[in-house]
């Protein structure tokens, strides 16, 4: 669908061409499998990525509205939704990282990264009256009302 201008030898990732489905389903296997490559690729690899399925997305959407035969819209249609799959993909792992940068930053601050909701407990003790239990359980704010 897309010239892509090859790239220097040095693994499987540099030989990719996201315009092809077969490619595309390495990238996502590559993502989903060994998401640490897939961070460690520089960003211009990921853009030049990103750039070619844009690419393949307007040729298909263009080959889709210009053919009238039903088999090859199909066929369009499913280049198409690879296409789709693979950038949410892609994007699922930018999001991924942006989430886990900043949830370093705040632990480098000293700041929490979760949010926890507390609230309060009533212990009550086995064989204790239920004043003995209210006194128990009450805080200096909170006074419960003895009954006899």
């Amino acid at each position: 669908m897309a010239d892509n201008p090859q790239t220097a030898a040095g693994g499987a990732v540099s030989a990719l061409d996201p315009s092809t489905e077969k490619d595309r389903g390495l990238m996502r296997t590559a993502m989903a499998r060994w998401p640490k490559r897939w961070r460690g690729m520089s960003e211009e690899k990921k853009d030049l990525f990103a750039k070619i399925l844009g690419e393949a997305g307007e040729k298909a959407g263009t080959a889709l509205q210009t053919t009238t035969d039903i088999d090859q819209q199909c066929k369009v249609i499913g280049e198409i939704a690879s296409i789709v799959r693979t950038a949410v993909m892609m994007e699922a792992q930018n999001q991924s990282d942006d989430h886990l940068a900043d949830k370093n930053g705040r632990l480098a601050d000293g700041l929490p990264t979760e949010r926890v909701e507390t609230s309060p407990v009533e212990i009550r003790v086995i064989g204790m009256s239920n004043t003995a239990n209210n006194q128990a359980n009450a805080t200096p704010d909170r006074q419960q009302p003895t009954q006899d």
